[in-house]
Formats: structure tokens, sequence, C-alpha cells
């Protein structure tokens, strides 16, 4: 049976794949157990984690599936095994202004959580 995960602060369908060590996190999202949350969230970086102020707003509920194993192999016998990167998060960002419009040529700098960088640069016209 699919282990369950609720929702949490800051939850997205990457980051409980990482947490739950999945190489790729559409094998959780495109999981038949997940069919229903699929269709409720088109997203899967946008989960609900719910309303404490209102009793009848659940957050998500994600079902994790069984993770294949690896066939087993006489031990007598030569194999060749492919290691796969895992996938990387990418992140676009629009910066705009309250009418939705491009904010164009403005410097900006980027701080991430747990990088000792930033990241610096100027935005384009789009």
């Amino acid at each position: 049976m699919a282990k369950k995960h609720k929702c949490q602060d800051n939850d997205h369908i990457s980051k409980i794949s990482a947490q739950y060590n999945y190489f790729d996190w559409q094998t959780i999202w495109n999981a038949p157990d997940n069919k229903s949350l699929k269709k409720k969230r088109n997203n899967p970086h946008l989960l609900f984690t719910g309303d404490k102020t209102w009793n009848g707003r659940n957050g998500d509920t994600v079902r994790l599936p069984e993770k294949k194993g690896c066939d087993k192999q006489d031990t007598d016998k030569e194999y060749t095994y492919k290691i796969i990167k895992s996938k990387k998060l990418h992140l676009n960002l629009r910066i705009l202004h309250s009418d939705f419009s491009p904010v164009k040529n403005a410097d900006y700098e980027f701080e991430l959580s747990g990088r000792p960088d930033s990241y610096t640069g100027t935005t384009d016209d789009n």
C-alpha cells in the first residue's frame, strides 16, 4: 500500500520527491494514486497546505508509490549498470509592476537560502 504525505508549509512535488529519495518527481506526480490531486492542482509545484482557521479546508495529501527495487542478479556474472544523475529543479522568476508589465532594466540581487553566493544581474525586456 502506498504511503501518504500530508502537505506542510512550502511543500512541492520536487521537495517531497527529494525527502523520500525518489529519483524523479514525475514518478510521484504521475502515479495513478495521485490522479485526483493532479486534476485538482495542474501545477505540481503549487500544493495546498490547508487552512487551520476553517475546519473544512484540509491540505493536499500526496500518495507515494512503491519504489521498484533492482532485479536480483547472479553473483558469478558481470553486469553493467548505468547511474543517472538526478534532475535539477529550475526557477523562472518574472518581476512585474502592479499592472503586470515587466520591470525592465532593473538591477537585482537574488539570495538563496543555503547558498553562500548571491546572484546579481539586470532584468531584460521580458
